[in-house]
């Protein structure tokens, strides 16, 4: 395979699930742009992946800004939560939160001329090191990969990261955890998708922002909120600001310092030339229809 076949990006097969089929993902923009339930593109040379759509959509709206458009895919077997986005030859892929959506994404093989992706994990993280601040990027990649990582002065930082299956949400839960594992930030998906890009010969690293200190407790029990495969239940989030109004004004602040962190991470990942470079190279004009792009160069 070269860089100029065509290939499909492929999702899981169709799954059968109970839920509600008319459900979409969140769009991670609020100007989705053209839409299609197929697409073929040249071989992806780089995947970013998040959790959640807050975590992609500064960074989509920053390469907007730049003159980088970004196409919103909708393959028809995307489960609820996930959202999937394209500028030029970089795919970035919202799948869901915790272990086991990163289970349940499809990784591509890495290709027989050993031309694959590049795989970045990213998102927010929890602070478990006393000494990591709010906004920090933290990264952690395999061996010689991203030498550009090291060589930047701004906000990215060498760390070691702890994946764990549920959110850390007191002071003491983080410093359990720090004293455990000596790990710098805890999240709850890169671990496994970088061990399972290590099981594929693909190269890969984490870079995550710090979006709440080791001695701040959350202002609500995330994971009570949270479904088995990762989705946020707003309906339970609802009820319990209905039995606890007074949250109301530290979620408000914790939102803001959670949007003051994506900008943070949208910075630094725009800092790392490699990927940007194969969104702005791979600029290409499309006409979208209904079915998938037909793109020419």
């Amino acid at each position: 395979m070269n860089r100029t076949e065509t290939t499909r990006y492929k999702m899981r097969p169709p799954l059968n699930r109970t839920t509600n089929p008319t459900e979409t993902a969140p769009a991670p923009d609020q100007d989705p742009g053209p839409v299609s339930e197929y697409f073929d593109m040249t071989t992806p040379e780089w995947i970013l992946f998040f959790a959640v759509p807050e975590e992609v959509r500064f960074l989509l709206k920053q390469l907007k800004h730049r003159g980088i458009p970004c196409i919103r895919k909708r393959p028809s077997n995307l489960l609820p939560g996930e959202s999937l986005w394209q500028a030029g030859r970089v795919l970035f892929h919202v799948t869901g939160m915790g272990p086991y959506r990163a289970n349940q994404i499809t990784l591509p093989p890495l290709s027989p001329a050993g031309i694959s992706p590049q795989i970045l994990t990213c998102g927010f993280a929890g602070a478990l090191n006393p000494k990591m601040s709010h906004g920090q990027v933290l990264f952690d990649a395999d061996s010689g990969f991203l030498p550009g990582l090291y060589s930047k002065p701004h906000n990215l930082y060498p760390g070691r990261f702890h994946q764990a299956d549920r959110v850390a949400v007191t002071r003491q839960q983080k410093a359990e955890l720090w004293a455990s594992t000596e790990a710098d930030a805890v999240e709850m998906e890169s671990g496994i998708l970088r061990q399972r890009c290590r099981d594929r010969g693909l190269r890969s690293a984490t870079v995550r922002v710090i979006s709440d200190v080791a001695n701040e407790d959350l202002p609500m029990d995330f994971n009570a909120v949270m479904s088995t495969d990762g989705r946020m239940l707003w309906d339970r989030f609802a009820l319990q600001l209905l039995a606890s109004p007074r949250r109301v004004p530290a979620l408000i602040r914790f939102q803001s310092r959670v949007q003051s962190a994506a900008e943070q991470l949208a910075e630094a990942l725009l800092s790392l030339d490699d990927w940007v470079q194969s969104a702005q190279n791979s600029r290409r004009e499309c006409e979208v229809t209904d079915r998938s792009p037909k793109c020419r160069r």
